[in-house]
C-alpha cells in the first residue's frame, strides 16, 4: 500500500515538474521571439559595416553599436527634447509673466472687493490661492504647456527604448549561434571581448563619471523657474512658505540619480562590453547635447536674440553691464520693477544702460542699501527721482495723481533701525546686530555714551562753542568746555562742564562724563530754565573748590539744533527705516504735499472706551465729519482705552477689554461710517494702563488677542508701539502717550526754577526738546529697553510732538518744532487736537456733549 502511495506521489511530482518546465521554455521562447530579431539587426549591421572599406582600426561591429545607439538618441529621444524644452520655454517665458501681470490686478480687484464686504484677510488669502491656481491651469492649457506631459511624456519613451536596447545589446553579446558570435571575436579599447566584461573596469568606471556628469549639467541647464508662477493657497506673495518644497523635491531626486550613477558603476562591471558600450555611447551623447544647450542658451542671451531673453528684457540686459565691480546683486523683484519702469516710461534699448546706471549709483549712495537689491529701496529711489526729476517736476503732477496714503508711514519703535553714534568719527553707524528686548552686557553702558555723545557734538557745533578761526575779540566769547579729568589740583579756577545728573552712592548730587564725576555743590546756583532730573545731561559752570566740589554758579539745559541743521549733517541716514532723503528731496515733497486737498490728522487721547459717553463722542465726531465733507487723513487714538488697568488680568477683566475694541469695531464699521473707513488710516497708542502696560519704555502694541474683530473689521488699522512715529511727506510727527509732567515734577533736583508754574508747560517742552530725548530720566526711575533707547531720541528734531498726557492741554512751538497735549478726550466737552500739515500747527478742537 505504502509502497503504491510513493509511486503516485513521485508520478505527479514528476508531471509538476514537466508543466513548470513547459511553462519556462514558454516564456524563454516568447523573450526570443522579441529580442532575436532586434539582435539580429544589431550583428547584420555589423555585418554591413565590416564588408565596407573601413580602417582597420575600427571594429565594424563596436562601430554599429556606437551608430544605432546615436540613431535612436537623434531620431526619437532628440524631438522629445527639443518638445519639452518649448513646453518649459513657453511656461517661463509666456505663462510666467502673465501670472505676474494677473496677479498684480487681481490683489487690488479682490482686495477692494473684500474690503467692502469686510471679510477677514486670512479669507482674502485663500481666495487668492484659489484663484490663482485656477489661472495657472487656464494659462497652461491655453498655451499647451502643463508640467505634467512635460515631464511623464519624455520618461514615459526614455525608460522603455533604455530597457529593451539594453536587453537587445546583451542578448546580441551573448546569443547562441552555430557559428561563432562575432561580437565575442572582436575587441575594443579595454574590452578583450564585446559578450565578456572589462576585465579592467574603466569603462564601467567612465559610465558612472559621465552619467554623474550628466545630473550636475541638468542641474545647470535647468531653465530658471519664476517664483511667482508657482501656485500658492497661503499667501499671494512671491515668498510664500509653499515654494521649497518643489525646490527640495528636486534636490532629493538629484541626490537619488546621483546614487544610482554610482551603483551603475557596479552594474557595468558585471555587463558584457555590448552593454557597457551602448551606456557609454549614450551617456557622452547626453553630455554633448545638454553641452550644446547650455552654451547656445548663453551665446543666444549674448547675442539679444529674442529666443532666449529674458522675460525682463530690457533691465536684466543691462542692468550687470551698469553695475561696478562687486556691487550688488539684484533680486528678480528688483529686476520686475526695474523692468516696469523702463516700460512705464519707454526708455529705449539704447538708453537703458545709462538709465540703470543712474538708478545704481543713486542706490550705492543710500546708507540702507544691502548686498542684495531690495525692490522696496528701489521703489523710494523712484519716487525720488520723480520728485527731483528737474525744479519744476512737481509742477507737472496733477493734484490727482498725488496719493497722500502713499507717503505716510507708520513706524514701530521696534521697527526702526539701531544707529550707534560714533564719537571718534563724528558720525552714526549702523549697529552689527539686530536689537534684542534683554539686551547685552555692553549696550547698557552704549545707549547713555550715544545719548552724551551726541548732544555733545550739537554742543560743539554751536556758535557759542565753536572756536574762532581767527583770534581777536570773538575770542572772549568762546565758551570752552572741560571734563572731570581736567579738574585736578586746579581749585580756584572756574570751569564749564557737561554731564549727566547723578546721585553718589553716598546720595550726593554730581556730574558725570566719560571720564569720571565731579561732587556738585548748588547752594548758590542762580534761577535756571528747564526742569532738571536725575539722568539729565546739563551744562554746569562754577568753581572747583578745595574739596574737590563745584560751586555750580549756573546750570542750563545743552543747546538744541534745528531740524534743518541736524538733517543737513546727517541727511544721509535713515533713521526711521523708510528711506533716506535730503533737504532738497524734502522740499520738493513739501511742495506737492501743498498741492493736496486739506489733509488733517484728529489726535485723542485717554480714550476710554468703557465709559458710556466715549461712544457718543465717537458718533459725535465721526457724524460731524460726514456733515461738514471733511474726512482726516488720520486718526490718531491714544490709551488709556479704559479708566482703570486690567493689571496682570483675571479671565472676566481680559475678556471685558475684548469686548471694548469689539465695540469700537462695531461703530467704525456701521455702513454710515463707511466712508471714513474708504478714505482714513487708524492708528492706536497704548497707553500706561493698556496691556500689557509696564514701565518700561518703548512699550509693544496692543496684543492681537485683544483686538482681531476691528483688525479684520477695518481695513486700515495699525495698532503700534509707545511711542511710535509717522513720516508724512518730508515730515516727522512722535507719538508719546505718558504722563510726563507729574513724573518729571516729582522727580526734581533741587534747583531753583526762574519762575512760577505757569510756564511749567514750556519747562516741559524745552527739557525735552533740549535733550533730546523723550524721556531723560534715570533707568531707576524709568526703566528703557537698551538696544531700543534710539526709539525714544528726539534727534533729529521732529516736526511735531504729540505729548498725549493727563495733564491740561497746550501747544507750544520750539525752535521750529510744535509740541502740542490734546488731553483727555472726556471732559466738560469732547476735547481733542486736529494736526494740520500744510500749515505745520495743531488746533484744538471740541465737541459740545449733549444734555439729553
Amino acid at each position: 500500500m505504502f509502497s503504491r502511495t510513493a509511486a503516485v506521489l513521485r508520478a505527479s511530482s514528476i508531471q509538476a515538474k514537466r508543466h513548470r518546465i513547459r511553462n519556462v521554455n514558454v516564456i524563454q521562447t516568447r523573450q526570443i521571439s522579441i529580442l532575436e530579431p532586434l539582435a539580429s539587426g544589431i550583428i547584420e549591421t555589423g555585418h554591413v559595416l565590416s564588408s565596407l572599406p573601413l580602417p582597420a582600426s575600427l571594429p565594424p561591429y563596436s562601430c554599429a553599436i556606437i551608430g544605432i545607439t546615436l540613431a535612436l538618441r537623434v531620431g526619437i529621444t532628440l524631438p522629445l527634447t527639443l518638445w519639452s524644452r518649448a513646453r518649459a520655454y513657453r511656461r517661463e517665458h509666456i505663462v510666467g509673466p502673465q501670472l505676474q501681470a494677473w496677479r498684480e490686478r487681481a490683489k487690488v480687484e479682490v482686495g477692494k472687493a473684500f474690503a467692502r464686504e469686510r471679510k477677514t484677510y486670512e479669507e482674502y488669502r485663500q481666495e487668492m490661492g484659489r484663484l490663482q491656481v485656477a489661472k495657472i491651469k487656464e494659462f497652461n492649457k491655453a498655451h499647451r504647456c502643463s508640467p505634467l506631459p512635460t515631464i511623464i511624456v519624455p520618461f514615459a519613451v526614455h525608460a522603455p527604448l533604455f530597457i529593451l536596447a539594453t536587453a537587445s545589446f546583451r542578448y546580441a553579446a551573448l546569443m547562441p549561434t552555430t557559428l561563432e558570435n562575432p561580437l565575442a571575436s572582436e575587441s575594443f579599447l579595454t574590452l578583450k571581448s564585446l559578450a565578456q566584461i572589462d576585465p579592467t573596469g574603466i569603462l564601467p568606471i567612465s559610465v558612472g563619471l559621465m552619467m554623474f556628469s550628466n545630473i550636475e549639467l541638468g542641474r545647470v541647464a535647468r531653465p530658471i523657474k519664476i517664483p511667482q508662477s508657482e501656485p500658492s493657497n497661503s499667501s499671494t506673495e512671491s515668498s510664500s512658505p509653499s515654494q521649497p518644497k518643489p525646490l527640495s523635491l528636486v534636490s532629493a531626486l538629484e541626490n537619488g540619480l546621483r546614487g544610482v550613477s554610482i551603483l551603475f558603476i557596479w552594474i557595468a562591471m558585471q555587463s558584457p562590453g555590448a552593454v557597457v558600450l551602448y551606456w557609454l555611447t549614450s551617456a557622452s551623447y547626453t553630455f554633448i547635447e545638454r553641452l550644446f544647450f547650455i552654451s547656445y542658451g548663453k551665446r543666444q542671451l549674448t547675442n539679444g536674440s529674442p529666443q532666449s531673453i529674458d522675460p525682463l528684457p530690457k533691465a536684466s540686459a543691462g542692468l550687470h553691464q551698469a553695475a561696478p565691480p562687486r556691487s550688488e546683486a539684484p533680486k528678480r523683484e528688483a529686476i520686475t520693477f526695474l523692468d516696469t519702469i523702463l516700460n512705464k516710461h519707454n526708455i529705449p534699448d539704447d538708453e537703458v544702460q545709462e538709465s540703470l546706471e543712474y538708478i545704481a549709483k543713486a542706490y550705492m549712495k543710500r546708507d540702507d542699501a544691502t548686498a542684495i537689491v531690495s525692490p522696496e529701496i528701489l521703489e523710494r529711489i523712484y519716487d525720488m527721482m520723480q520728485l527731483g526729476a528737474d525744479a519744476g517736476a512737481t509742477q507737472d503732477v496733477d493734484d490727482e495723481d498725488v496719493n497722500p496714503d502713499h507717503y505716510l508711514h507708520i513706524i514701530n519703535a521696534f521697527d526702526m533701525p539701531w544707529w550707534i553714534f560714533n564719537s571718534e568719527r563724528k558720525a552714526f553707524e549702523k549697529a552689527p546686530s539686530k536689537p534684542s528686548i534683554g539686551g547685552s552686557p555692553t549696550s547698557r553702558a552704549q545707549f547713555l555714551r550715544d545719548r552724551y555723545n551726541i548732544i555733545k557734538q550739537v554742543i560743539l557745533r554751536n556758535e557759542h562753542f565753536s572756536p574762532p578761526a581767527v583770534p581777536g575779540k570773538d575770542r572772549d566769547n568762546y565758551l570752552k568746555l572741560t571734563t572731570t579729568k581736567n579738574l585736578l589740583g586746579r581749585a580756584g579756577e572756574a570751569f564749564m562742564l557737561f554731564g549727566m545728573l547723578a546721585y553718589s552712592p553716598e546720595g550726593k548730587l554730581c556730574l558725570e562724563d566719560l571720564d569720571g564725576r565731579v561732587e556738585l555743590d548748588i547752594r548758590n546756583t542762580g534761577p535756571c530754565e528747564g526742569l532738571f532730573t536725575e539722568g539729565s545731561m546739563v551744562l554746569c559752570e562754577g568753581i572747583y573748590t578745595d574739596e574737590e566740589t563745584l560751586s555750580v554758579e549756573a546750570i542750563g539745559h545743552p543747546p538744541s539744533e534745528k531740524r534743518e541743521i541736524a538733517r543737513s549733517v546727517f541727511g544721509h541716514i535713515d533713521f526711521l527705516g523708510k528711506g533716506a532723503t535730503t533737504l532738497v528731496e524734502e522740499t520738493k515733497l513739501e511742495t506737492r504735499l501743498q498741492r493736496l486737498y486739506r489733509p488733517s490728522f484728529i489726535v485723542i487721547s485717554d480714550l476710554w472706551l468703557d465709559h458710556p459717553r466715549t461712544a457718543l463722542g465717537l458718533h459725535k465726531l465721526l457724524q460731524t465729519c460726514l456733515e461738514q465733507d471733511w474726512i482726516p487723513l488720520l486718526f490718531v487714538l491714544c490709551g488709556n482705552f479704559t479708566t482703570r488697568g486690567i493689571g496682570q488680568g483675571s479671565g472676566d477683566a481680559l475678556v471685558r477689554y475684548t469686548e471694548y475694541f469689539d465695540a469700537l469695531a462695531d461703530l467704525l464699521s456701521s455702513p454710515e461710517y463707511r466712508p471714513i473707513l474708504d478714505k482714513s488710516q487708524f492708528v492706536f497708542v497704548p497707553g500706561p494702563l493698556d496691556p500689557w502696560g509696564s514701565s518700561t519704555l518703548p512699550r509693544p502694541g496692543i496684543p492681537e488677542t485683544f483686538t482681531v474683530k476691528i483688525r479684520a473689521r477695518v481695513p486700515r488699522v495699525h495698532f503700534t508701539s509707545n511711542p511710535c512715529r509717522i513720516k508724512f511727506f518730508s515730515q516727522e510727527l512722535v507719538i508719546f502717550r505718558e504722563d510726563m509732567m507729574s513724573r518729571m515734577l516729582r522727580n526734581l533736583v533741587g534747583i531753583k526754577r526762574a519762575v512760577g508754574d505757569a510756564d511749567l508747560k514750556k519747562y516741559l517742552v524745552q527739557t525735552l526738546l533740549d535733550q533730546a530725548h523723550l524721556s531723560p530720566i534715570s533707568l531707576s526711575i524709568q526703566p528703557t529697553l537698551w538696544e531700543f533707547d534710539q526709539s525714544l531720541r528726539l534727534y533729529p528734531m521732529p516736526t511735531a510732538l504729540v505729548m498725549a498726557d493727563k495733564y491740561e492741554r497746550y501747544e507750544l512751538t520750539y525752535e521750529g518744532c510744535h509740541v502740542f497735549n490734546p488731553g483727555s478726550f472726556l471732559g466738560s466737552s469732547y476735547g481733542f487736537s486736529m494736526w494740520l500739515p500744510q500749515d505745520k500747527i495743531s488746533e484744538p478742537s471740541e465737541l459740545d456733549i449733549d444734555e439729553d
